[in-house]
């Protein structure tokens, strides 16, 4: 489909009250049309990771809906991104991943293209009139290609801002942590039966932890009923609970290994890692206020510390999360329109959110961490798509996965008009649901840029007054 750029006031299934999102938004295939048109090809999309393209000519093909593109290392200093199109007949020219360091080569008709965009064979070019294959005509059509954080990403919107200043708050958080530094140890995709937005949003809030993952309440050995109380400070649920229910700092220690352990195992290992633990073993039996409240804080900066200090030992380029501000130790972050870094001392979990239908969507999930001196980091391979209820996803996303098919077959009821919000806590919906309004009503550059900064950074955010020139926005 062709994108659209140009204003328009129509808004369909708008949102009129900021903490009541339209049920339809969510399955009305004109409003999935819409987004198509209007929102995907304006806004910056992590394309692959930087280290998919090891070696001159290796090359990713990224698609979203409809839309194909090639992402290729140039050379040693350049990554390019073309739409993944020939010139002569719309033949797609590449699929999957591989090496170009020849070029691209069409196989319908033989055209060929460099690395570098240009054609430079059109096979019998005698056929075609000089001004039908003008060199500036034929080239491969470019499209914006930037590189953060080891990830790289495309935008097909030539007026958007550059993409760090995009990205916000989200950038710096990040980079503290030395993301760019970081590999993938996995990589999984799931088709996941629910509209893309319901499943993003499934990972947009902690306030679905205590009944969706009730091992990690159960590794913190409290009654999840004292969630709501002890939140009552401002923390998120989890995060209260963990120190609402502890009697002493012996029990803090015990139950934060535990959480731990089950996190790890429940993410693949990713976030915590293996090596993560040990070093938790290993420091239990340090000294620790009796206070819980006080020993949460001790604890937490002990194993920082060690952690670190093991990673300084191995050689890792360790961020010391201790020196970090608070505003930069948020758990799980999100960027605008379908990208999370869920930072964990010093490894993360990254995931991705495509659209595949209106009602189905690709999730993927990278476990991210630092690899010693020498040792090499495995080669990415596109993964297998799994169905839900597969056995090899990690247990915490399989959990979040079981909800959203049931989810989505709900939100068709007739009686269910609109998604209602705790205005505290799962403001973030809202925020980036109407941010997507402004998009699809054809809202300025500069006012757009105002409204990505606002929501994207920390999950768990208040509704925002996004500030963007139209009722309700």
């Amino acid at each position: 489909m062709k994108p659209q750029f140009q204003a328009d006031p129509f808004r369909p299934h708008a949102i009129s009250k900021a903490d009541q999102i339209p049920a339809t938004r969510y399955y009305d295939p004109e409003f999935f049309q819409l987004e198509q048109l209007r929102l995907w090809p304006r806004v910056w999309q992590m394309a692959c990771r930087f280290e998919e393209l090891r070696d001159d000519g290796d090359f990713v093909e990224y698609r979203l809906l409809d839309q194909s593109f090639i992402i290729v290392r140039v050379d040693r200093h350049t990554i390019k991104a073309y739409e993944n199109t020939c010139r002569h007949r719309g033949m797609r020219l590449c699929e999957d991943r591989g090496n170009a360091n020849k070029g691209f080569n069409c196989p319908f008709h033989g055209w060929h293209w460099s690395t570098s965009g240009d054609c430079v064979r059109v096979f019998q070019q005698s056929y075609f009139n000089d001004e039908t294959i003008r060199a500036a005509d034929i080239r491969l059509k470019a499209v914006r290609c930037e590189i953060w954080g080891g990830f790289v990403f495309i935008n097909q919107n030539p007026d958007a801002a550059p993409l760090r200043e995009s990205l916000g708050t989200f950038a710096p958080m990040h980079e503290a942590r030395n993301v760019d530094q970081l590999h993938a140890r996995f990589w999984i995709a799931v088709r996941v039966p629910a509209n893309w937005k319901a499943t993003l949003e499934a990972f947009m809030e902690s306030y679905h932890v205590s009944r969706t993952h009730p091992q990690l309440m159960a590794a913190l050995d409290s009654p999840v009923d004292d969630a709501e109380s002890a939140a009552s400070n401002g923390a998120n649920t989890a995060q209260a609970v963990r120190y609402a229910s502890y009697r002493n700092g012996r029990e803090v220690i015990t139950g934060n290994i535990s959480y731990l352990k089950n996190l790890s195992e429940g993410m693949g290992h990713a976030m915590v890692i293996e090596r993560d633990i040990e070093v938790a073993e290993r420091i239990r039996d340090i000294d620790i206020p009796e206070d819980p409240a006080l020993a949460g804080i001790a604890w937490r900066r002990a194993l920082n510390d060690a952690i670190y200090q093991e990673g300084l030992r191995l050689g890792l380029p360790m961020p010391d999360l201790n020196s970090l501000p608070d505003e930069l130790n948020s758990p799980v972050n999100y960027a605008f329109p379908n990208f999370f870094l869920l930072p964990f001392f010093g490894n993360m979990a990254s995931y991705r959110v495509r659209p595949l239908t209106t009602e189905t969507s690709l999730m993927e999930i990278w476990g991210l961490e630092f690899f010693p001196p020498g040792a090499e980091p495995p080669r990415l391979t596109t993964p297998k798509v799994l169905e839900i209820g597969d056995p090899e996803i990690p247990l915490i996303p399989a959990q979040d996965f079981v909800n959203l098919p049931r989810q989505q077959d709900g939100m068709h009821a007739a009686g269910f008009d609109v998604l209602r919000l705790a205005s505290s806590n799962e403001g973030l919906l809202s925020n980036y649901q109407r941010l997507i309004d402004g998009y699809i009503q054809g809202v300025s550059e500069k006012d757009l840029l105002q409204g990505i900064t606002k929501v994207s950074g920390p999950i768990d955010a208040p509704i925002k007054d996004l500030g963007l020139p139209m009722s309700g926005l």
